[in-house]
C-alpha cells in the first residue's frame, strides 16, 4: 500500500517516509535503515546496468547502420578484373589490328593479380631473321614511354598494372615478351 502511495515522492523522501511511518508502529529503526540502505544500492546498481546496458545498445545500433551501409558498397564494388575484361573484350573486338607498317595487334588477355597481355606479330618476318635481343632491347624504352604517356594506358597507370607485350613472328612463332611494370612507369 506505501509503495503506491509513495510512487511520486524521491528515493530520499520515500525513505524518510518510511522512517517515520514505522517508527509509529515501534519498528527497529536500526533494521529499516539497512533495508532502506540495500534498497538505495540495489537501485543505484540497476541504474549504473541501464546505463551500461543503454551505451551498449546504442554503439551497437551504430556499428550495425554502419555495416549495413558500407557493406555492400565494399562487396558490390566492380573489380578491377572485371572491368579488365570489358576492355580487354572491347580490344579484341578490333583484332588483329595493324599498328604500323611492321606490327600488328593479335588479341589482348587478362591475366590474374592484375596484369593484362598483349600479343602482337611482326607482319613480314620470320623468327630466323629477326634478332630477339636487339629489337627487344631497341623497343622497350618506347613502350615504357608510351605506357607512361599515353592517355589510352592511364588506367592501368591508375592501377599499377603490369602489363605484357608478346611478340611473334608471321608464323606464329614466340619471338620475346618485354614485360612493363608500376615501377618502370610510375
Amino acid at each position: 500500500m506505501c509503495n503506491s502511495h509513495c510512487k511520486h515522492l524521491s528515493s530520499r523522501k520515500r525513505a524518510l517516509f518510511l522512517e517515520r511511518l514505522f517508527s509509529l508502529f515501534n519498528f527497529e529503526l536500526g533494521a529499516i535503515q539497512k533495508h532502506v540502505k540495500f534498497l538505495r544500492k540495489e537501485t543505484i546498481m540497476k541504474l549504473s546496468i541501464n546505463k551500461k546496458s543503454y551505451w551498449a545498445t546504442y554503439g551497437l545500433t551504430i556499428a550495425s547502420v554502419v555495416c549495413f551501409i558500407s557493406l555492400p558498397a565494399i562487396f558490390n564494388k566492380p573489380k578491377l578484373d572485371d572491368t579488365y575484361k570489358l576492355l580487354v573484350d572491347e580490344i579484341n573486338k578490333s583484332c588483329p589490328k595493324t599498328v604500323d607498317s611492321v606490327t600488328r595487334l593479335e588479341n589482348a588477355v587478362v591475366l590474374p593479380a592484375n596484369k593484362i597481355q598483349f600479343n602482337y606479330s611482326f607482319i613480314n618476318a620470320d623468327k630466323v631473321n629477326v634478332d630477339t635481343t636487339l629489337s627487344k632491347d631497341n623497343m622497350k624504352p618506347s613502350l615504357i614511354n608510351y605506357v607512361k604517356t599515353s592517355s589510352t594506358c592511364k588506367i592501368y597507370r591508375d592501377n599499377n598494372t603490369t602489363l605484357f607485350f608478346n611478340y611473334q613472328d608471321r608464323n606464329g612463332d614466340y619471338l620475346f615478351r618485354i614485360i612493363v611494370t608500376p615501377e618502370l612507369y610510375n
